[in-house]
């Protein structure tokens, strides 16, 4: 075993602790992006139903027999 042999495998030791460490921050990163899309895709739907609740009420009622002009105020 030359002298540099054991520096390079300190190094490569060092480069793999390093690595690992990266592989947790990114995962931790991962796990927050993931919550925040879940929180945002929530906030979507909540959205997507209030529209959908605001167009079904500006819509006009539909007459409710033939020759009814509007909405009955008992419906």
């Amino acid at each position: 075993m030359s002298g540099a042999e054991p520096d390079r495998i300190m190094g490569l030791e060092e480069a793999a602790l390093f690595a690992e460490r990266r592989i947790d921050e990114l995962h931790e990163q991962v796990l927050a992006l993931s919550g925040r899309l879940e929180m945002l895709a929530r906030r979507f739907e909540r959205l997507e139903r209030v529209v959908l609740d605001l167009r079904a009420s500006a819509e006009p009622d539909a007459p409710d027999e033939p020759g009814d002009d509007g909405p009955n105020p008992t419906d």
